[in-house]
């Protein structure tokens, strides 16, 4: 039973006197009453005559009320709702006091008008199945009160009752009068009524020591009709001294007997009884009480564990407190006096909250609430309730306060694909909590956090979204951290249900879980210890996740992954230090074999790997394994220098991944991958992470990061359209002639190491003609650099830089904005940067933060338009535009030529080409040309302004300057200088980066950079241990092309003096 949340889980302390109590069994009384007599020697409290009286009384109402007499009918509901010597039923009593108003019985209407005033939640669970109406609540109470007055005047108890708390309280217009109250109640008493009986027990232990003993009867009368204030205020009794002997055994006995019975006074009393007696057992004990009134809505139980809490954990404590009872002014004060620093989050309530609790709690605070503003402060902090002034909640897509480590982990969609649900996990002052987040698909709008309890991490999702694997580890209230003992559990992922306990955890750390074999099987990787050896142990466990057992343990770190079909198994293993097994590396096993298997050295792990859709090859982000022939095929065809994963569409050989700015769609037909779709990202980024999740439909997909102009990382949803038939068949044919080219290639880099360097040059060339943006042919002569001459590696590079610098465009707005008008004269459409550096639109006047008006006289509004993609794709090369801008309330004319300039593949594949070129010259003998090529890579660097989402390639390019000017310095022996530079480049020690990246692919062309090792690898981040190993492959020293067509031979420079005229670079 889930803990009330936030503002729904106030108790309303009237309801509380008016309505709790006892689910005690019919017929039941405790064994120590006869045996204690915790009567004394009053004779006239008859504990049979009770029983047998509340019986017959029970057995007529239910007669009447089955033939539909109002009155019974509230009246049975009184025995029912407060559990009077039966099992409370909330739901029963709700029903009947509900007919029994529209019968007109005037105490059913009176209850019902206190449920629509208070709300009524039925299961304690948080949910008010009757909301707060307090307008129709007060016109029932006010409706009920003249029949109320004839019912007492007809000495009806539980009517009597009712006129005493409203004339004790003067509510609907009557005299506050105790006179009075204490009139109708010794009515009410003497009539047998439970808690009239309780009531004027009350009054009377305060009226002097001659009426405590006859106070303890009435509170004794009351407690064997099952009112539990009644067992516990003669526990009191006892344990005073007051009308009754003092006995402190009986006074426990009855508090214990109270508390079992859901009596929150004696569940507090039993608490701080036991926890006074010290020592972590009794610790334990007074717990468990606690937990019982907190279960039962008491916000006090949090407040007694805030007292004997550990010092990180009393302001969490308080705040549940508070959380539980918005006004209470202790709690807040404890709270506040406790918050350590105003940047922390304390804590939540575990619980369901909906956005309308949330709204609740924010329009409260925005209000001056102080309760609700303090307790709104953790929401505000995990960036749920964005802001007070105006009150506003997160939506996907304005993002999560970058504090915080707030991208969370997408962990499915429902099948309809209209919610998407997240998983948080947040830094609080008691360790980490656990927020799942449901959020509206269409709207971006929150529809409920569900809080979980502190020590419940979530590890894994399937990928149907259905299950969950969560890691369960417990710390009691006094105490700072968790026990060494966990448990790993499946659970349902809506309910949080537990379907099956997977492993316990003895002193263990669990380090990974996750599903595999179309979620038939769960891996989990943990440690343990070893006596023997006195050391911890690394395992991994399969289960089946069905029936939770472990299909097989194994030493080491194991990943596995299991093919959908159930027939193959991809591992990874990995031993512990000292140890022989498992062996290092990557196997492929048939099932039902688990272990061994073939090795496959080209591969280092399977956590990047999917299987083929038609569960035939093993695929990695760069290479293809056949499962049937266990056979490594290398390379496949969309092999990049990256780590990013495939996923599959089900049911299709259609397979996807996400790179920084597009969706690239690829068609699996056997072992060859041919790409046929690109898919723009929707918005551009500064800093994007590869975490994603598509919809079970694969048409949107989630993405994290920061977006451009923005400092909060978030979490985005976009569409995701799959290529039509006919695109795809478009892209096949593409594919073959890609496929012939690839051939001509190959042809040619054979006829380059028999020796026909001339026929070869000629048939490269038309190669590159046909493609000018393929960075291949010049990848090619670069990975053959030792069987070719480097004359003609040179020469070949050189035309296919020429060729990629030939691929244009035309700039014709040469601008970045912030925003695009969405109808003439609405919306923004700012100038945020430039694409150029040399800007003509900026030479001509206009500013970063103008906003354009129009172009060549036309409203621009938004360039995707028909209208105005259709004069954008008109304007010409040098053609004049005029570009109309607002600036400081005026609009201003500025006239600007149009640009052209290298295309953006063009340039980043003629900068990555000349990295190489450069390579190569130095190896061959020529480092002036290799310094010439770094100054290629500068210039070329300076034309165009990278956006954050582009600025790899920038880092990549700085990179590539500071190589290519240290390998020259190091061939001409100038090994201080070389180093020098390297240090001063940032992004040497980064990684992933393919500038660096090439130090380890190709040391032999960096070998003059490894005289001093020492210095080369703290300039890369690495130990010396770990560069890469020099072989005896070396580039052949030969004549070489420089950039501007010269032919130099061996020896002579390339740079051509001031008096001989001419440029060193073209």
């Amino acid at each position: 039973m889930s803990v009330r949340p936030a503002l729904s889980l106030i108790i309303i302390l009237f309801m509380a006197s008016l309505m709790v109590t006892s689910p005690v069994q019919a017929g039941i009384i405790p064994g120590f009453v006869k045996k204690l007599n915790p009567f004394g020697s009053t004779s006239d409290v008859n504990v049979d005559k009770i029983k047998k009286n509340i019986a017959k009384n029970i057995k007529e109402l239910k007669q009447k009320a089955a033939q539909g007499d109002p009155r019974a009918m509230a009246a049975l509901a009184e025995y029912y709702f407060n559990g009077l010597r039966m099992k409370r039923n909330v739901r029963k009593a709700f029903d009947l006091y509900q007919e029994a108003a529209a019968g007109g019985d005037a105490v059913g209407q009176f209850r019902m008008g206190e449920f629509y005033s208070f709300g009524l939640d039925m299961d304690n669970d948080g949910i008010f199945e009757i909301p707060v109406d307090r307008q129709k609540g007060n016109a029932l109470r006010a409706q009920s009160l003249k029949g109320l007055a004839k019912l007492a005047g007809k000495k009806h108890g539980d009517a009597l009752y009712i006129m005493g708390m409203l004339h004790k309280r003067g509510s609907l217009g009557l005299e506050k009068s105790s006179k009075k109250s204490r009139k109708y109640w010794e009515k009410s008493a003497k009539k047998g009524h439970a808690r009239g009986m309780y009531q004027f027990g009350e009054i009377l232990l305060t009226e002097g020591g001659k009426n405590h003993k006859k106070a303890c009867d009435f509170f004794v009368r009351s407690a064997i009709s099952g009112f539990r204030r009644g067992i516990y205020a003669i526990g009191y009794c006892h344990e005073k001294g007051r009308g009754r002997p003092k006995d402190i055994g009986q006074a426990h006995q009855w508090y214990n007997y109270g508390a079992k019975h859901y009596s929150v006074a004696s569940m507090f009393r039993m608490g701080d009884i036991t926890a006074a007696k010290g020592g972590d057992d009794n610790k334990k004990k007074a717990a468990e009480y606690y937990d019982m009134a907190i279960t039962e809505g008491a916000a006090g139980g949090y407040a007694r564990y805030a007292r004997g809490a550990h010092d990180e954990k009393t302001a969490y404590y308080y705040q549940q407190a508070l959380a539980h009872d918005l006004d209470n002014t202790s709690y807040l004060t404890k709270l506040q006096e406790n918050r350590k620093k105003q940047g922390q989050i304390i804590g939540l309530t575990p619980g369901t909250y909906t956005r309308d609790d949330l709204l609740n709690i924010a329009n409260k605070a925005a209000a001056g609430h102080a309760g609700a503003k303090e307790y709104a402060k953790d929401f505000m902090l995990m960036g749920y309730i964005k802001s007070l002034e105006p009150v506003q909640l997160l939506t996907l897509g304005n993002g999560f306060s970058h504090k915080y480590d707030a991208y969370g982990t997408a962990l499915f969609f429902s099948p309809d694909n209209k919610t998407l649900t997240i998983i948080h996990k947040y830094d609080t002052s008691i360790s980490h909590q656990s927020v799942n987040s449901t959020w509206d698909v269409a709207t971006r709008e929150l529809i409920s956090l569900r809080v979980l309890k502190s020590g419940r991490f979530f590890k894994a999702a399937s990928p149907d979204g259905k299950k969950i694997i969560m890691e369960v580890r417990d710390t009691e209230y006094w105490q700072n951290s968790y026990t060494g003992d966990a448990k790993v559990t499946l659970n349902d992922s809506e309910t949080g249900q537990i379907l099956l306990t997977l492993k316990e955890l003895k002193d263990n750390d669990l380090f990974r879980t996750y599903f595999t074999g179309n979620d038939k099987y769960i891996n989990i990787q943990y440690d343990r210890f070893n006596t023997s050896k006195k050391t911890f142990q690394n395992r991994s466990a399969l289960y089946d996740a069905a029936t939770g057992k472990v299909v097989t343990d194994d030493k080491g770190t194991v990943f596995r992954r299991v093919s959908p079909d159930g027939l193959h198994v991809m591992t990874s293993s990995m031993p512990d230090k000292d140890e022989t097994y498992p062996e290092e590396g990557v196997r492929h096993q048939r099932l039902p074999t688990w272990i061994g298997g073939s090795k496959i050295d080209k591969l280092r792990s399977v956590e990047n790997g999917i299987f083929s859709p038609d569960g035939r090859y093993w695929i990695t982000p760069q290479y293809l394994y056949d499962l049937k022939e266990d056979k490594f095929l290398g390379e496949h065809d969309a092999a990049h220098d990256t780590m990013v994963n495939f996923v599959n569409i089900p049911g299709t050989p259609l397979l996807l991944r996400i790179y920084d700015s597009v969706i690239v769609t690829y068609l699996m037909e056997g072992s060859t991958l041919t790409q046929v779709g690109r898919q723009p990202l929707d918005v551009e980024w500064s800093k994007f992470e590869f975490e994603h999740l598509f919809s079970p439909d694969f048409t949107m997909v989630t993405l994290n990061g920061v977006r451009e102009g923005s400092a909060d990382k978030e979490t985005y949803i976009q569409s995701y359209t799959r290529p039509t038939d006919v695109e795809i068949a478009q892209e096949q044919e593409k594919q073959k002639e890609k496929n012939k080219t690839d051939k001509a290639m190959n042809d040619v880099l054979e006829m380059f190491e028999i020796g026909f360097d001339d026929q070869a040059i000629d048939q490269m060339n038309e190669v590159i003609a046909k493609d000018p943006t393929a960075i291949m042919p010049a990848f090619n002569m670069m990975k053959k650099r030792t069987k070719i001459s480097a004359t003609s590696v040179g020469l070949v590079m050189k035309t296919a830089i020429d060729a990629a610098l030939a691929h244009t465009d035309i700039i014709k707005i040469d601008l970045r904005l912030k925003g695009e008008k969405s109808d003439p004269g609405t919306g923004d459409a700012i100038v945020k940067d430039f694409v150029l550096f040399q800007s003509n639109v900026q030479k001509a006047g206009v500013r970063r933060g103008d906003t354009i008006i129009s172009l060549d006289g036309r409203p621009y509004f938004r360039s995707n338009t028909p209208e105005m993609q259709d004069y954008i794709d008109s304007i010409q090369a040098n053609q004049h535009v005029t570009m109309v801008v607002e600036r400081g309330g005026q609009q201003l004319p500025f006239t600007y030529k149009t640009k052209t300039v290298p295309d953006g593949a063009g340039l980043r594949n003629a900068m990555r080409q000349l990295f190489w070129y450069g390579l190569i010259a130095n190896a061959a003998g020529h480092p002036d040309i290799a310094d010439m090529a770094a100054g290629r890579i500068g210039e070329l660097l300076n034309q165009r302004i990278f956006t954050k989402g582009e600025e790899v390639w920038g880092d990549n390019s700085r990179q590539s300057i500071a190589l290519l000017k240290a390998v020259a310095l190091a061939k001409r022996g100038n090994h201080k200088a070389a180093y020098a530079i390297l240090l001063t480049e940032k992004s040497m020690k980064a990684e992933n980066q393919w500038g660096v990246n090439h130090v380890d692919w190709d040391p032999d062309l960096f070998a003059d950079l490894f005289k001093e090792p020492k210095k080369l690898a703290y300039i890369l981040g690495k130990k010396v241990d770990d560069l890469p190993k020099l072989t005896d492959k070396k580039v052949t020293p030969a004549d070489y092309w420089t950039l501007d067509g010269r032919l130099i031979k061996l020896g002579e420079t390339a740079i051509v003096k001031e008096n001989e005229g001419g440029s060193v670079i073209d």
